[in-house]
């Protein structure tokens, strides 16, 4: 599985922007999405037509993608209050994908 490292400076922005940590937030939701559609076949934020072209070694590609993301993410010690849950579900879901 792929790992991914936040940088100091990113860490550090995180950590003292709040408007960048809320984007960082909802593109975090957004790969959660696209971990959800790619495995259900169903698209809301993928075109159809491009989902149902996607090879399943792609999808699975993806997935283990997004999943090692969410969870590097995740695990940060900067998060106030945003609700991990769809997160979560994600990376539980993308894992035994």
């Amino acid at each position: 599985m792929p790992n991914y490292v936040l940088s100091e400076d990113e860490r550090n922005k995180m950590v003292n922007d709040v408007d960048f940590r809320q984007t960082t937030y909802n593109d975090m939701n957004i790969s959660a999405s696209g971990i959800q559609e790619m495995i259900s076949g169903n698209s809301a934020t993928i075109p159809q037509q491009e989902l149902d072209e996607m090879s399943d070694d792609f999808k699975h590609d993806c997935v283990e993608h997004h999943v090692a993301y969410l969870e590097t993410m995740v695990s940060q010690d900067f998060w106030t209050t945003e609700d991990m849950t769809t997160v979560n579900n994600a990376i539980t879901d993308g894992k035994a994908y």
